[in-house]
């Protein structure tokens, strides 16, 4: 009996020790497995935010980067081995004449149908940068007005961005373009009318920035308004009317606002600034990232 007894016993034992887990239990474990899924959830999730929101930072530096590498180095350009070498100095648009020499095809891009003689007839020397709008496969005018906004606008009242093109790129007499995204694009002019050598100044000896606004060959407005020697929301949207003497052959250097936009918007991100580019303002109030771009650059070919 002892012994049948024993043996019921341990029969009993191994029963229980193999019966499972406790509700308890599971309830514990699957509370610590939840908060384990969590955290490294919101890891991922965290990641994957940084990862797009640097993916986008690095797409608008890189748009920049390719506009401004074009238009600083044919600002430099603007005049070589001829005059006028500015033809329009609007808020919105560069256009320049240049005696281009390229018969080595130095950036192989196969166009050396241009040559240094002095003279400026052939197309590709004379350039264009402005906005246009892709239509199917050819683009087309968005800055009709020239004030360096697309003429297109979003549903709640801002700037579609536009393309920034290039025309006319060595005899295609088509506009080439040069970056994606961007909502805005202006320029100002400084020059040397007392022919010192150095640009001229306002009274309060910020370097006087102008445009033509009316396309007769002459700056006529100026946009640091309250002489403090930076553009910004101080001065007065538009700039203000002053008429300067001499035509572009006196500018100097030129300034640049490019202002270009993230392709795809953020949500967990609000931008509601007020951008300053040139005479104009933007305000917008979405979620898209943008960078502002301003640069001077010096005309080395002007006033030589």
């Amino acid at each position: 009996m002892v012994l049948k007894g024993g043996l019921m016993k341990t029969k009993q034992a191994g029963i229980k020790k193999n019966s499972g887990f406790t509700l308890v239990e599971l309830l514990i474990a699957i509370t610590i497995s939840s908060v384990v899924v969590g955290g490294a959830y919101g890891v991922f999730r965290g990641q994957q935010k940084a990862y797009t929101q640097q993916e986008q930072i690095a797409d608008i530096q890189q748009n920049l980067r390719a506009g401004s590498f074009y238009l600083t180095n044919e600002i430099r350009l603007a005049g070589y081995s001829v005059t006028p070498g500015i033809i329009d100095a609007g808020p919105g648009i560069f256009h320049i004449k240049m005696d281009i020499w390229d018969p080595a095809d130095w950036n192989n891009n196969s166009r050396t149908n241009v040559d240094s003689d002095g003279h400026i007839d052939h197309a590709g020397e004379d350039v264009i940068y402005t906005i246009v709008r892709r239509n199917g496969g050819v683009l087309l005018p968005d800055d009709v007005d020239g004030n360096g906004l697309p003429d297109t606008l979003t549903a709640w009242g801002t700037p579609e961005p536009a393309i920034l093109a290039r025309t006319d790129v060595f005899g295609t007499n088509q506009a080439e373009a040069l970056m994606e995204n961007v909502e805005a694009l202006s320029f100002a002019y400084a020059f040397d009318n007392d022919g010192d050598g150095y640009p001229d100044r306002n009274a309060g000896g910020g370097i006087i920035w102008a445009v033509d606004t009316d396309a007769d060959g002459k700056l006529d407005t100026v946009l640091d308004t309250n002489s403090d020697g930076v553009i910004d929301i101080n001065d007065a949207e538009g700039g203000a009317a002053q008429a300067i003497p001499g035509d572009f052959s006196s500018i100097r250097m030129v300034q640049m606002w490019l202002l270009v936009r993230s392709p795809i918007p953020d949500n967990a991100f609000v931008d509601n600034k007020t951008y300053v580019i040139g005479e104009k303002r933007l305000q917008v109030n979405d979620s898209y990232r943008r960078r502002l771009l301003t640069a001077a650059v010096v005309c080395r070919n002007m006033g030589e």
